[in-house]
């Protein structure tokens, strides 16, 4: 039997420019309320404007392979983004 790890994440906008089509993206073309919009920058600016998950996921993903690709020799290895 093939075993598989799958790692998900939505992403996150890059800018703070991003957010609202982002949130746009999320909730499946639904717009949110300005407040909701205006928090949501709000946050992303205090974090410097960008979500460190961007940065993380990649690292986390290789060290992911290392690790169950090197303990399970049937695990089948394929990193999908986009």
């Amino acid at each position: 039997m093939k075993q598989g790890v799958l790692l998900l994440a939505h992403g996150a906008p890059e800018r703070v420019e991003d957010v609202e089509s982002y949130l746009s993206y999320v909730r499946g073309g639904r717009p949110c309320s300005p407040e909701v919009l205006k928090e949501l920058r709000g946050r992303y600016e205090a974090i410097g404007g960008s979500s460190p998950l961007l940065r993380w996921t990649p690292g986390v993903t290789a060290a992911s392979h290392e690790v169950y690709v090197g303990a399970t020799p049937d695990l089948s290895a394929a990193d999908y983004r986009g």
